[in-house]
């Protein structure tokens, strides 16, 4: 059993001071996308609703998206030309059932206004005169229930106006129908990936007119409903990675401040394990937010999870979904993220499985006519992006999500950078490891909290395929966390071992002296919570 205490951030974390009280304070980054309804159980009988799943995960948030149906504009509201203003002219029955799911497990809602991933050509090419539902023959024809709009999208928007959006804002903010208002505790994103590259998948038209569209959209919605925060646009991984992402990111917020447009969040996606990319992201959105007059805007990463890492080893591939390195790595990110001071959420991709898992008939297609997309099968590693099982059984992300939560809400403890307290690495000194070592990725990370009563919890992770030793003490020391020889500390794990010893939680539990704490290993891609009176 490894007993580590370590430090509070991912390598240079601390990404500039705030002294206010919320940064002091560990932040719920507790959001995921999709639930607690089923995705789709036509298609998949054995996907089962995940409330209380969520609940004993630690879930505060659901992003409604990807549900195939529900919060899909060309199902909700299947003709464009019908006037916005009939409330005989949409299509409610899917999405209430999803947003009542919502209302009723107490989770802070993050309405998406516009639709979900979909199969098509749409995915390749990027055509403004090919329509956003134009599809490959082998593939569904379009969501379960209804058809994508013929016109396409952008027209279709056009066509309906700011009043189609009204309406469904208000239809979810009522809260005569629903008891309160639960978008007051949460947020309306306007629109979903409108910059993914070389494609016309969530928008098919010219980026200037999805500028239009969002200032029209916004400045609508603000003016109706001055309580809710409103914001977007979901931004592609792209928009802080390639040139041409970064440039249009550039001139939507420039068009947006020229237009006096109200931001009330910045929303963008990541799907990456790399810390360091990771963070760049946020730097960078945070200075182009500045130059562009948003710079009190805060940030929500609507969508993060991982994708395939190099590991230790050259030519080795980690696929971590599903897997003990998936845990580990999404704690590290999780971390690294405690020390954006201008972030406000995180929405896991996804809560439970739904489309993306492997062989599923609702997978990107193959650009090449092979017979399976990376994205779809081996990539995934055997699993798709949820916490959980589509079933509702916990992953090894799940049971790292539930050790996380139990921070929140706890005041920040400060502890020193832990890379000088390992002191060997697979039984080597750290100066000699450097080939072991993933790039991007810190050898170490940790996060320290502290309630009222003094009881501290302090969550550490090794996001390396790597066995460390770690001074153990001289950690405990750094953070002035002081206990007597005999104050027990509770040690709760994420390993390889707990994995198979108890199935349900994915966790074991084991007590210790601290007295008898002193080097120590902490095993490859193992994830644990230290628990004492301090």
């Amino acid at each position: 059993m490894a007993l580590v205490f370590v430090s509070c951030t991912s390598g240079s974390n601390k990404t500039e001071s705030d002294d206010n009280d919320s940064a002091r304070t560990i932040r719920p980054l507790l959001g995921v996308n999709g639930g607690p309804t089923p995705f789709q159980p036509s298609s998949y009988p054995q996907f089962v609703d995940t409330t209380k799943q969520f609940k004993s995960l630690g879930v505060d948030a659901i992003r409604i998206e990807d549900y195939f149906g529900a919060n899909d504009i060309m199902c909700m509201f299947p003709d464009p030309s019908a006037d916005p203003s009939d409330e005989s002219n949409y299509e409610w029955e899917a999405t209430d059932a999803v947003f009542k799911s919502i209302v009723d497990g107490s989770f802070r809602p993050m309405l998406r206004l516009g639709h979900s991933w979909k199969v098509g050509k749409a995915i390749t090419n990027y055509d403004v005169k090919a329509p956003t539902g134009t599809l490959l023959p082998d593939k569904p024809k379009s969501y379960p229930g209804c058809e994508f709009w013929s016109e396409g999208l952008a027209a279709g928007v056009e066509k309906a106006g700011p009043e189609l959006w009204k309406r469904i804002v208000g239809r979810y903010s009522d809260s005569e129908r629903w008891g309160r208002n639960a978008l007051a505790d949460g947020w309306v994103e306007i629109w979903n990936e409108p910059n993914m590259p070389g494609s016309t998948m969530y928008w098919d038209a010219e980026p200037e007119k999805f500028y239009q569209f969002f200032t029209t959209t916004a400045k609508a919605l603000n003016s109706d409903f001055p309580e809710l925060k409103v914001g977007g646009p979901g931004s592609h991984a792209a928009g802080c990675t390639t040139p041409e992402g970064r440039e249009w990111v550039d001139d939507f917020l420039e068009h947006l401040n020229t237009n006096d447009v109200p931001l009330d969040f910045f929303s963008w996606h990541a799907y990456f394990a790399n810390i360091d990319e990771l963070r760049g992201c946020y730097l960078f959105y945070s200075k182009l937010l500045d130059r562009h007059g948003y710079g009190d805007v805060p940030q929500i990463v609507t969508e993060y999870n991982l994708d395939a890492i190099p590991c230790a080893g050259a030519g080795k591939i980690c696929h971590p979904h599903g897997k003990l390195a998936g845990g580990a790595l999404l704690t590290t990110a999780w971390i690294e993220m405690q020390s954006w001071p201008d972030l406000e959420g995180l929405f896991v991709y996804r809560g439970a499985d739904g489309p993306f898992i492997p062989n599923s008939k609702f997978t990107m297609p193959p650009v090449d006519g092979g017979p399976c997309p990376g994205v779809g099968c081996d990539s995934l590693g055997g699993s798709g992006f949820g916490l959980l099982y589509g079933d509702g059984t916990r992953k090894p992300q799940g049971a790292a999500f539930s050790l996380f939560s139990t921070l929140v809400g706890m005041e920040l403890v400060d502890l020193a950078e832990p890379t000088p307290f390992v002191t060997e690495v697979d039984g080597e000194v750290p100066n000699n490891a450097g080939a072991k070592l993933a790039g991007g990725l810190p050898m170490l990370t940790a996060l320290a909290g502290r309630d009222q009563s003094g009881k501290v919890r302090l969550l550490v992770a090794n996001p390396q395929d790597v066995t460390l030793t770690v001074d153990i003490a001289g950690l405990l020391r750094s953070g002035q966390i002081e206990s007597s020889d005999g104050t027990t500390i509770t040690i709760t794990s994420l390993t390889e071992e707990s994995l198979t010893a108890d199935t349900r939680n994915l966790v074991s539990s084991s007590e210790a002296e601290a007295g008898t704490l002193g080097a120590a290993e902490l095993e490859p891609f193992s994830v644990q919570v230290y628990e004492l009176q301090g």
